[in-house]
């Protein structure tokens, strides 16, 4: 097993105690990169990786931290408590910590939502990110959301009731918290889950951001408003690598899934941000300019 340190502490957040987990190298001293999880169960499909991400990181003298926002995972609190403010804050208290321990946070690992979580830390709280690392972006928080509780409508199905999208929304407008794939989602969330567009955050203080997205086959063009999203952002200043690999949608996959190519690109990028030499490995597919 490879040399590393793991140290595992509750933070105090700003509504209950949240649990973070520093991993680092063996030898003391060096840079950090924070972890912005996915939501909801994506997060949960989504540890593997981290946990083979932080592994190889420690390998080469760079620290993750990884930290359940609360609500979720082993924070207190229950998910239908969280809001998105209290969310950043969590993440900036963990970057906090990570400096006081001796590891200042210098690059971004974001998944999913997580990518909108951690550029809008880095835009408010975190001024020293040098490098970024998004998976498969979310780059709309409405359009994210309509994908959410359409997990909802698909339980409905086998159901006497049917629901539809558009009738949850009224709920949730109404004042109303709807439980979805096990997780109880409140009005507050929601709404701001709503007003969420990435490309309002996007800009320099995201680093060099390497954007990378996982198809099926590297000919079929990423989607116009992937496209139209990273226009914004290099057109706000922000120098934007996109790059593609293979594989299945390991956020919404029934088994857990890893992705080697994926964990060896992000690897590979951080590591060498973070001051250490990175071993050779495999780069991804690069797309042309969009």
């Amino acid at each position: 097993m490879t040399p590393q340190h793991i140290k595992a502490r509750f933070l105090d957040g700003g509504r209950g105690r949240v649990f973070a987990l520093l991993r680092r190298p063996a030898e003391p001293g060096g840079t950090g990169v924070l972890i912005a999880p996915p939501f909801a169960e994506e997060m949960n499909k989504t540890r593997k990786m981290f946990t083979a991400v932080g592994q190889a990181l420690a390998a080469r003298g760079v620290a993750t931290i990884l930290v359940d926002p609360y609500g979720t995972g082993d924070s207190e609190g229950e998910f239908r408590e969280a809001s998105w403010e209290c969310w950043v804050d969590d993440l900036a208290r963990a970057a906090e910590w990570a400096a006081r321990e001796g590891f200042p946070v210098r690059g971004l690992l974001c998944v999913r939502l997580g990518c909108l979580l951690g550029a809008q830390l880095a835009q408010k709280l975190l001024p020293e990110v040098q490098c970024s690392v998004f998976w498969q972006p979310v780059i709309a928080g409405d359009r994210f959301l309509t994908q959410f509780l359409r997990l909802r409508v698909a339980a409905s199905m086998m159901e006497a009731t049917r629901e539809s999208v558009s009738g949850l929304r009224e709920k949730l407008r109404a004042g109303q918290r709807i439980e979805v794939a096990g997780y109880e989602l409140a009005p507050t969330l929601a709404g701001e889950l709503e007003k969420l567009r990435l490309t309002d955050a996007l800009g320099p203080h995201l680093g060099a951001l390497h954007w990378m997205e996982v198809v099926r086959d590297h000919q079929v063009p990423l989607p116009a408003v992937t496209v139209d999203c990273v226009s914004g952002g290099r057109s706000r200043g922000l120098e934007i690598k996109v790059s593609t690999v293979t594989g299945a949608s390991f956020w919404e996959s029934t088994e857990i899934v890893m992705n080697e190519e994926l964990v060896r690109s992000a690897v590979e990028v951080l590591a060498a941000a973070g001051g250490r030499t990175a071993s050779s490995v495999r780069a991804p597919h690069a797309e042309p300019r969009p």
